[in-house]
């Protein structure tokens, strides 16, 4: 009895998911039991990039520019899973799965394995790719790579990366996968049609087009896409720098 005692204890704790928002960009995801989003100072040391770069000033201090926010969160438990996310005003630059996969292998030398299509229910619309790179220390790492359309007017989206030890993939692949089905964000609209916007010109979440049937469309191949393979990849050096994304202090 007490071992059942003990075990309905510790289950909800390790299945238990924070959940994390960042209002500028109507954007909220669940996380895995154990991640920590790393400070400023700590993204800074370690991608030697200055700290005002990950000071994630909110919208209302930048009226007059694109913003950006970056994410990390690092492991708490020694499993050594990373989770980093780049939110981003400014155009889509993928315009499909083969350059978004080109832009990753290019960037970080992933061998990519796998690659997706992701459309609603189970997620919302962009893409996915996955593949394994080798750290320096040797250590084989597994991560997905995901692009997900936010707002076409103006234009805005994110990227999201998720990695563990390679050996340890079929592990922490549930939680991960979790995390993705959980992101809630507004969906682009097809072609340059409107949906309805708030107060600040962002098109609401819900909103979307309809095709000559009646049907709702959606599908980030329609969208239009003004970036290049160069922005793509200066994007992801931007986001994923260096073989770790946070060391542990």
């Amino acid at each position: 009895m007490r071992v059942l005692i003990a075990l309905c204890l510790v289950i909800p704790a390790l299945t238990a998911q924070d959940q994390f928002v960042d209002p500028d960009f109507e954007y909220s995801m669940t996380l895995p039991n154990g991640m920590l989003l790393t400070t400023a100072e700590e993204q800074a040391k370690a991608s030697g990039r200055p700290i005002e770069d990950f000071m994630n000033n909110p919208r209302s201090e930048t009226p007059d520019g694109d913003l950006k926010h970056e994410h990390r969160w690092r492991d708490a438990t020694g499993r050594e899973r990373n989770i980093s996310l780049l939110l981003m005003d400014g155009p889509y630059p993928f315009s499909s799965v083969d350059k978004f996969k080109e832009a990753v292998t290019v960037t970080m030398g992933i061998s990519v394995d796998q690659e997706q299509n992701l459309t609603p229910p189970d997620f919302k619309y962009g893409m996915r790719v996955e593949g394994v790179r080798i750290r320096p220390d040797g250590a084989a790492i597994r991560q997905t790579d995901i692009f997900l359309p936010i707002s076409t007017e103006p234009p805005q989206y994110a990227l999201l990366r998720m990695e563990a030890l390679d050996g340890d993939w079929a592990f922490v692949w549930p939680e991960l996968l979790a995390t993705l089905q959980s992101v809630e964000i507004p969906q682009p609209t097809s072609g340059s049609g409107g949906g309805t916007r708030n107060s600040s010109g962002r098109r609401r979440q819900g909103a979307n087009t309809q095709n000559a049937s009646g049907t709702s469309e959606e599908n980030w191949a329609t969208l239009d896409v003004t970036g290049s393979l160069v922005l793509s990849v200066l994007l992801l050096m931007g986001l994923f720098m260096g073989g770790r994304s946070t060391a542990s202090e």
